[in-house]
């Protein structure tokens, strides 16, 4: 099975020197098969059947946890004809795989590319992850379809972000012992092919020192994480983030999985032993400090970006009314600290941390 390349190294420090050095290597996705790769090209909701063994499947909750056979069934917007992908599934995420956490694990479709995916949003993808509902209630969907909000907040950020497409899918046991189960879920862009899309490299790192990441998209990924309330991320060993290397040298921060933010609130989410904090919606600043960082442009990117913020949850049907003034509401907050210049030196600015701690 061919995988995309991803260059591994201990410490991005040693990387230093090698600043506006050609690229290492290329990953083995070209920018033709990028851009035919229809499955984010839209934001329509994507309906499809999983047919598996969710029995077994509920059961894989170890750290290395087994590929078992499955099959897509899509069919065209004519609902005339079906197609049968073969793929295989296996359970992701830490937390998230305890068992008295979610009844409905995480999922990661591996088509490898198959030929059968042909003709349909899912032709030329390799390993994507889902992010599915948690426990079979409306709260916990709720709560999925925020973080799948958060996304599109940072899509409006920065593009060099992981692309999210909305699905409706029919969870299928292929014994047919328990009754399908249709929810929503989300389905998260593959980072080799992230990368690719600005002709970058996926890199893997167990530390960084993140005076050494791009100053101005390290500033963003962490103003961010401040606004939707997030703590559970680290751009110094790259928790729940990735690094991308840009054709110039550039080192990028790319963030994912917001659902210990603030923003979501997820029932399972508590807040950091580390901070002296009671919930996980008391905004704490991680940022780095970076000397001569223009964080009035920053600040500006946020501000600018308010209202189209604000049309991400008004926008879409599938959100309640409840959750959609929540989150916003939520937001309101961040933005009327970045509508005070004392507000934003209190709580951001000087906030900023000058080592890694």
């Amino acid at each position: 099975m061919i995988r995309p390349t991803r260059i591994a190294t201990p410490l991005l420090v040693a990387l230093g020197a090698t600043r506006g050095a050609p690229l290492l290597g290329q990953v083995d996705l070209p920018p033709e098969a990028v851009e035919e790769a229809p499955l984010f090209a839209s934001q329509e909701v994507l309906e499809f059947t999983l047919v598996a063994d969710f029995e077994l499947l509920e059961d894989d909750r170890g750290d290395e946890t087994p590929e078992r056979p499955a099959v897509l069934l899509w069919s065209d917007s004519a609902g005339e004809d079906t197609v049968e992908i073969p793929l295989q599934v296996r359970t992701r995420g830490g937390f998230r795989l305890r068992p008295g956490t979610c009844s409905f694990p995480n999922l990661r479709l591996d088509f490898d590319r198959t030929p059968a995916a042909v003709g349909t949003p899912f032709a030329g993808q390799n390993a994507v992850k889902l992010v599915a509902h948690c426990r079979d209630t409306e709260v916990y969907e709720q709560n999925m379809l925020v973080e799948y909000a958060a996304y599109r907040l940072y899509n409006l950020l920065s593009d060099v972000s992981f692309r999210v497409r909305l699905a409706r899918i029919t969870y299928r046991d292929h014994n047919g012992r328990t009754k399908p189960l249709t929810r929503h879920a989300f389905l998260i862009e593959n980072v080799n092919q992230l990368a690719a899309r600005f002709g970058g490299i996926s890199l893997e790192v167990r530390g960084a020192d993140p005076l050494l990441l791009d100053p101005a998209a390290s500033t963003r990924v962490e103003l961010f994480q401040y606004m939707i309330g997030n703590t559970d991320f680290s751009v110094v060993n790259f928790h729940n983030a990735e690094l991308i290397r840009m054709p110039d040298g550039s080192y990028h921060p790319v963030p994912y999985d917001f659902d210990f933010s603030g923003l979501v609130d997820a029932p399972y989410a508590a807040p950091s032993a580390i901070f002296d904090t009671r919930s996980v919606r008391e905004r704490i600043y991680r940022g780095f400090c970076r000397p001569g960082l223009d964080m009035d442009a920053l600040f500006t990117e946020f501000l600018a970006r308010r209202r189209a913020f604000e049309r991400v949850f008004r926008d879409l049907p599938q959100l309640d009314r409840r959750h959609a003034d929540r989150a916003v509401g939520y937001l309101e907050e961040f933005f009327d600290i970045l509508d005070s210049p004392s507000a934003r030196r209190s709580r951001i600015e000087r906030r900023c941390r000058t080592a890694v701690d």
